[in-house]
């Protein structure tokens, strides 16, 4: 038999169960309270975590703008409507944000981008003021800034109001900062406060007391789903990434073994995507043995495991190509033989008759060590 040496790290699909099926899915969406929403969006090398809280508790002032007339003189466009948030917005659902911020990457600067903030007595006493009022002074405001600005000056600030009109997405914008690689796995996180003035209509029917959705958006970019930083910040914000994870994974591997049990191609497939390493005649026999034996996912699974981390070992200490090498039936049979123990079921796995049993023997012998 002639055997040619490979690359070791050609193999590339994952081993592990959980990575799988994690990796899989390309965005999803999870429920945390009854106002607060997250979901995961995956493209390419970046994660990017969209947390989402509507801001329905707390009181707006609205009122008809000069955009009729004032939107013929200036290239950015504003609303039709005037609407101030008011202070304990910040003080409650923003300033949580910055001290968790504190808290888990420390003082780092957080650049204000966008915010209009409204001085004065009453929704009919005030003026706004916004932050290029400091940048054109050279002064770069942070909402760390602004938090101490506000705490100073509790009985002057009345709340803050829209600051851009994105006519081509539909937002209001009333609040927008940004945290820039707080961490190496971290890219940034994004705070913003808007109003989508296309799900209007779904705030007016569910809501009938509001005219606007305000809503409180932070935006998570990411290059590993496990960040410690990460998730300590999530924790931060009382969102309990472990549970959200182990619903996922619990309930999609309830289903992949429902679909894998019932349906032997399913199997065949699963296993050739689980572990590369196995040939395609490899997994035949495996699925045979299952087959022949009434045998449940698990154990498949956990036999097809075995004899991967078995020829993965030849891969690693001989350098030797065994993809293609198919194995001994005598050997998959101890594998079987291993899995239903390792998973309580006793029983005694049949196979034909040019097996022989010293041959099981010996090979379920040197799978024990894995």
């Amino acid at each position: 038999m002639f055997s040619k040496k490979v690359d070791k790290f050609r193999m590339s699909k994952p081993e592990d169960k959980n990575e799988a099926v994690e990796s899989a899915s390309k965005k999803y969406r999870a429920a945390v309270d009854k106002n607060t929403s997250i979901e995961i969006i995956k493209d390419r090398e970046v994660i990017y975590w969209i947390i989402k809280k509507d801001l329905l508790d707390y009181e707006t002032f609205i009122s008809a703008s000069e955009a009729p007339v004032s939107n013929l003189f200036t290239r950015e466009l504003d609303s039709f409507e005037a609407c101030i948030a008011e202070r304990s917005v910040l003080e409650k659902e923003v300033f949580p944000i910055a001290d968790a911020i504190k808290t888990v990457f420390g003082t780092q600067p957080m650049e204000l981008d966008k915010i209009s903030l409204i001085i004065g007595s009453g929704e009919n006493d005030y003026v706004s003021l916004d932050e290029t009022d400091l940048k054109n002074l050279r002064v770069e405001p942070t909402l760390f800034g602004l938090q101490d600005f506000i705490e100073k000056n509790k009985d002057g600030v009345l709340g803050f109001g829209i600051r851009e009109f994105e006519t081509d997405k539909g937002n209001l914008i009333f609040m927008r900062t940004k945290l820039v690689r707080p961490t190496k796995n971290i890219i940034s996180i994004e705070l913003n406060v808007i109003s989508s003035i296309q799900q209007r209509g779904f705030y007016l029917q569910k809501e009938s007391h509001t005219w606007v959705g305000l809503q409180k958006y932070i935006v998570i970019k990411t290059t590993q789903i496990d960040d410690e930083k990460l998730l300590a910040f999530l924790k931060e914000l009382d969102i309990n990434w472990e549970i959200i994870f182990l619903r996922r994974t619990l309930a999609v591997n309830d289903w992949l073994e429902i679909e894998c049990e019932r349906n032997g191609s399913n199997l065949k497939s699963y296993l050739r995507y689980m572990y590369p390493i196995l040939g395609y005649m490899d997994i035949q026999n495996i699925v045979k043995v299952v087959e022949g034996n009434n045998l449940n996912f698990k154990i498949a699974s956990r036999t097809a495991e075995l004899l991967s981390k078995q020829k993965k070992e030849i891969l690693n200490n001989e350098n030797v190509d065994v993809t293609y090498t198919p194995i001994e039936m005598a050997e998959i049979i101890a594998a079987a033989r291993l899995a239903a123990a390792y998973h309580g079921v006793k029983r005694d796995i049949k196979f034909e008759s040019d097996v022989r049993l010293e041959d099981v023997l010996r090979f379920e012998k040197i799978l024990a060590n894995y």
